[in-house]
């Protein structure tokens, strides 16, 4: 909800007083050392804030396994894994372990026992953040919950399968469920006998040497080459094994890099050498049987990859990262979407406008309508005159015009905020009810998303099933509840209340319970309500009591206010002590320090205690509201579009124009040509000025044509060559810079080598000075000096740093050694000369690019140095 990228992270292992909007990667960055730090929910580019949210619930096809279909390679796996209490059937926690290590990359001690509490029926985020389990994000613990589904649809399936099959060493070596589904298909294929020459290997016998990494099946060598009837049985053989789709998938996932076309790539020599190779015979790769073996096998990975592998892989990062976005937004708009519970007899006003007339309501602190008022809008002394009755802690505004900012500056006495309209105007029945739902989301974000939840108040089409939507708002509600916690009477007494306790993970008695319940002093006295000490630790995961709420409740446990659960109350109490009398003892009057302490309960339970109070609402940011109210966004920003004049000022046009509802604003300039109202213009866009909902441009006026010069030639630097040529000519030399002249119009070139290989031409103009980038110098000299050795300096530092690689393939041999962070380093890009790409490994390979020029430019933002900018990257 605050203003800020949206590629946060949230990590199940508090940290300090640091919120959503403010986490950075830096801990997932970190080398071996931090391995064992809190880890976090790997982070995603969302640019659209508003693509997803806005429109949730559409109908879609379940996700359902169906093991004859050969269509399902590509459907991703269930996301059936309930947020509710987890009561499974009696399972095998040990196949359930195992299947998941298996699968995932997690330390054993710590994956068993999350499997163990799991087993028992906790929720995930009980057994993450209150029982002092290291190096699990909740990112990882939801892929866990949704294993204990998949681990019995695998076991189920392969029961059948060996029923059908009975079982062999490939069916014994099968891991997943895909790999299973694949085991089923190519089984299912075979039929007759196929009678290979000695020269080839079969399917079962390649697929062995993939396996062991070793050529234990060999073809013979001969001189003859008959021709091999069968080779398309052979190929489909191939393809269909699970072994050889497993390596294919494997290798796709660690050396997959997307192109320009959005597909993926791998090198030909990584196929060639963990797939191809252990096909063919030791001897010539000239040889006629070789060159044969080696097309069956691109074959085979031509038809796999095309068909099965890369749809899959492309289809499951596009789900994870559409859930992902959907996850952390709904977490930052409950953590950072709330002006916080003010207590009985505190109020909060809705205002909005609607064509001429102004229409407000007075809520009382738990969202529940007291009074309301429409009034013209030049009739502003009668809405204050309401609003002052009832003094708010906080006016929401919202609407869908551009005026609504301007009646923002009138309710400046009463901290107007502005709240996005779409959402509220979703579950809205008129224009009172709208102004109601804005004051209720900044109120309790958790109540109404689940009421809106609870009442299928929500619309996508086409983009997730439906389930997996749901399912992924539901865990992002209670993720965000597990954090900062919901007052336990606040919720009991609110009407919308029914939504969010039906995500609570107990059971349905208990639930019941809860709705007859009014007030509790203590969580303690919640017992009563639970079936059992599970359900009564997953109840206060999410529930606090705040004293002052209620003015007839009085908590009777400081510690039922913050975010320690009541399980580890005694821990908390012995932290406070030790650390109180370690103060007294030091004489220091400083808030006290974490301790050194080697038990990461203890560690926990202390970061709990120090966490802050949760993070205030300040308002929709300026740049989305003007996304909001003008329907336009940064995109129009140096891009040239025609209007007309709207407004003649002293020192300034207004410009309208069909491109974009908002104002144009041109500054008059000396000397330039005047211009009519409802003259047809063309401006060039330069910035948006996001308070005052408009943008500023400029008019596009072709100027004379620049005279060509010459004065370059005679300098030292200058060699008469092209732009090969001079390339050539630096590397022959092992110089780093020389001057040359466009043979395209004569203009000055300045050519720099980055490495043998990776040349920059730099175009600068010539007049009466030099100009580069819109800056002048006066003289060659001075541009060299302050623009292109400090390029060459740029580069040299960033050769010299640790994280930079000569080529991308030895980058992208560095990514693929795994850890629980991120790795990343940085490369010269041949296919952009200029550029420098940074390259990391987050589930699949990312690449970005920062310009080198006299600073490091990325995004539009300069650094001085690389590690700058690493510190700056981190910071998103």
């Amino acid at each position: 909800m605050n203003d800020s990228s949206s590629e946060e992270m949230i990590n199940i292992n508090r940290r300090g007083n640091q919120t959503v909007r403010k986490r950075i990667l830096e801990d997932l960055f970190e080398e071996d050392q931090h391995e064992a730090s809190s880890e976090s929910i790997s982070s995603i580019d969302y640019e659209d804030r508003n693509s997803l949210f806005y429109e949730i619930f559409g109908t879609g096809d379940e996700y359902r396994y169906i093991l004859e279909d050969e269509n399902s390679e590509s459907t991703e796996e269930t996301n059936s894994g309930n947020v509710n209490a987890l009561e499974y059937d009696p399972i095998d926690l040990d196949g359930v372990c195992e299947y998941a290590m298996n699968n995932m990359e997690i330390k054993p001690e710590s994956l068993r026992k999350v499997i163990e509490l799991l087993g028992k029926g906790y929720s995930i985020h009980f057994v993450l953040l209150h029982n002092g389990i290291e190096g699990i994000s909740i990112e990882e613990g939801y892929k866990i919950v949704d294993i204990f589904d998949e681990y019995k649809e695998f076991a189920n399936s392969k029961k059948r399968v060996e029923e059908r099959y009975g079982s062999d060493p490939l069916f014994q070596s099968i891991k997943d469920i895909r790999a299973l589904r694949w085991y089923y298909g190519y089984k299912k294929h075979l039929g007759k006998n196929l009678d290979l020459p000695g020269e080839l290997l079969s399917a079962e016998e390649f697929c062995e040497n993939i396996r062991t990494k070793k050529k234990i099946h060999e073809p013979l060598d001969s001189s003859s080459f008959p021709r091999f009837e069968e080779e398309g049985e052979l190929i489909q053989r191939i393809s269909l094994h699970p072994i050889f789709r497993s390596a294919l998938e494997v290798i796709f996932k660690s050396y997959g890099v997307r192109n320009e076309r959005n597909e993926l790539e791998v090198r030909d020599e990584i196929i060639k050498r963990d797939l191809i190779d252990f096909y063919l015979s030791d001897i010539s790769s000239e040889d006629p049987w070789n060159r044969y073996r080696e097309s069956i096998v691109r074959s085979s990975v031509e038809k796999v990859s095309k068909e099965v592998v890369i749809p899959s892989i492309l289809k499951k990062m596009e789900a994870e990262a559409m859930k992902k976005e959907i996850f952390l937004e709904t977490i930052d708009r409950i953590v950072n979407g709330s002006i916080g519970i003010k207590g009985d007899g505190t109020y909060v006003c809705g205002v909005t406008k609607e064509k001429k007339y102004l229409k407000a309501v007075a809520v009382d602190f738990e969202g529940d309508l007291v009074d309301s008022i429409t009034v013209k809008e030049d009739e502003e002394n009668e809405l204050l005159g309401f609003i002052e009755k009832f003094n708010p802690c906080c006016i929401a505004v919202s609407g869908f015009t551009t005026s609504i900012r301007y009646l923002m500056k009138t309710l400046s006495s009463w901290n107007p905020l502005y709240v996005e309209g779409r959402i509220a105007q979703m579950k809205s029945q008129d224009t009172y009810s709208f102004c109601c739902n804005i004051a209720r989301i900044i109120q309790c974000p958790e109540i109404e998303y689940s009421d809106m939840l609870n009442k299928n108040i929500i619309y996508i089409q086409g983009l997730l099933p439906r389930n997996v939507i749901i399912e992924t708002i539901k865990r992002g509600i209670l993720t965000a509840i597990s954090v900062v916690g919901v007052d336990a009477n606040y919720l009991l007494n609110n009407k919308r209340k029914e939504g969010l306790i039906s995500l609570i993970p107990v059971s349905n008695a208990s639930k019941n319970n809860l709705f007859s319940l009014k007030n509790v002093a203590k969580l303690e006295d919640l017992k009563s309500l639970c079936e059992n000490e599970v359900e009564y630790d997953n109840l206060t995961t999410y529930l606090r009591i705040y004293p002052g709420v209620f003015s007839g409740v009085s908590g009777g446990e400081p510690l039922d206010s913050t975010p320690v659960h009541p399980k580890n109350y005694s821990v908390a109490r012995k932290l406070c002590g030790n650390t109180w009398k370690r103060e007294l003892d030091n004489e220091k009057a400083s808030a006290p320090s974490i301790p050194e302490c080697s038990d990461p309960l203890a560690m926990d339970v202390y970061r709990a205690l120090e966490d802050g109070e949760r993070p205030i609402y300040s308002g929709f940011p300026d740049h989305l509201i003007f996304e909001e109210l003008t329907g336009s966004n940064g995109s129009l920003v140096g891009k040239v579009i025609e209007g007309r004049i709207s407004k003649c000022g002293n020192t300034y046009y207004l410009v309208s124009s069909d491109s974009t509802p908002a104002s144009i604003y041109v500054r008059k300039t000396k000397g330039q040509e005047e211009f009519f109202l409802n003259q047809l213009v063309t401006v060039k866009i330069e910035y948006m000025n996001d308070y005052l909902l408009s943008y500023t441009a400029s008019f596009t006026i072709s100027g004379p044509k620049k005279p060509h010069h010459s004065r370059f030639m005679t300098h030292p630097l200058f060699k008469d060559l092209n732009s090969e040529e001079s390339e050539k000519y630096l590397k022959k030399n092992s110089s780093s810079i020389l001057l040359r002249r466009s043979r395209k119009d004569g203009t000055p070139v300045v050519v720099l080598r980055v490495t043998d290989s990776i040349y920059v031409h730099i175009k600068i103009q010539e007049a009466e000075k030099y100009y580069y980038k819109g800056n002048s110098y006066d003289d060659l000299d001075e541009l060299i000096s302050r623009v292109a050795k400090k390029m060459l300096t740029n580069v040299k530092n960033i050769k010299n740093h640790k994280y930079y690689f000569e080529d991308e393939e030895k980058l992208l041999d560095y990514l693929n050694q795994g850890g629980s962070y991120i790795r990343y380093g940085f490369f010269f890009s041949e296919k952009y000369p200029g550029k420098l790409c940074m390259m990391y490994r987050n589930g699949r390979n990312y690449k970005e690019y920062i310009t080198v020029d006299d600073n490091l430019v990325y995004e539009g933002k300069s650094f001085e140095n690389l590690d700058e900018f690493i510190k700056y990257r981190k910071s998103l």
